[in-house]
């Protein structure tokens, strides 16, 4: 027996409870609208507060009303105002740092809240009834997202930021395979240098190289894309080698090496 269904019982015997006693309640409906209101209340009756406003209504204090609002002193103009001194937003960012701390949680917690859902489908988390219902509701919410349209000199800005970013981009297999021949035939180059298109090897002064996986650059999507960083670059004064990676790389590379090094010499004329 546990201590808390030991003290449950004793509470009952204090109470005077016994077993198959009525409840007082048993039978009984619970009224829709009390009977005092019953008597007060008549059809077509107009409510007190009927076309009264925030204006019109008394009770309320209302010293806004028909006046300005109060410009800031100038005290607390540009920098003057204590919050843009640096002493005062330095303690700022500690308050707000430990609040954070507080709220965001550790590593080793979220690797065991995870851990439930890790690696699981929707059809084994919530079932296949349930998961219908979820992927048609992501599915109606992604239909209704209104897509955001930029202008050409926002979609220019964003495209030099990304290029200032640090690379996220890693070298595949047909990559190194074209990298490490370069070497061998002392040919200097930069990987995914910050250039539009974001080629997979430049060679110096203009040649860019992109190693392209037959699977994916198959698609339309990404072909259309290809087909778009072409043209820019060409403009710009690029010369564009593109290859594939089974058909190309991986069956001659000898083949590739001499079309490069071909490139290299007509543009250097």
């Amino acid at each position: 027996m546990n201590k808390n269904s030991e003290k449950f019982k004793e509470h009952l015997k204090r109470i005077g409870y016994k077993k198959g006693r009525v409840a007082w309640n048993k039978g009984k409906k619970c009224p829709t609208i009390s009977e005092g209101i019953k008597k007060g209340y008549k059809k077509g009756r107009i409510t007190w507060n009927k076309g009264l406003t925030i204006e019109m209504d008394n009770r309320i204090s209302q010293p806004w009303l028909g006046k300005k609002r109060p410009e800031v002193s100038e005290r607390m103009k540009g920098e003057n105002n204590p919050a843009k001194r640096p002493e005062v937003r330095k303690k700022l960012n500690k308050k707000r740092k430990k609040s954070l701390s507080k709220r965001i949680l550790s590593k080793e917690l979220r690797f065991k809240l995870g851990s439930g859902t890790r690696g699981k489908t929707y059809e084994e988390i919530h079932g296949l009834e349930k998961a219908k219902l979820l992927k048609k509701n992501i599915s109606k919410r992604l239909k209704n997202r209104v897509p955001i349209k930029h202008s050409e000199k926002t979609k220019e800005k964003l495209r030099k930021l990304a290029y200032k970013r640090k690379p996220k981009y890693t070298n595949t297999k047909p990559e190194l395979c074209l990298q490490n021949k370069l070497l061998e035939n002392n040919i200097k180059f930069e990987t995914h240098k910050k250039i539009y298109g974001r080629p997979d090897i430049f060679i110096k002064p203009n040649i860019c190289v992109f190693v392209d996986g037959e699977y994916w650059h198959n698609y339309p999507n990404l072909r259309e894309i290809d087909i778009k960083v072409n043209k820019k670059l060409k403009k710009l004064g690029y010369v564009v080698l593109r290859f594939w990676d089974k058909s190309e790389i991986y069956k001659d590379i000898n083949k590739v090496l001499r079309k490069i090094k071909t490139t290299s010499v007509t543009t250097l004329k």
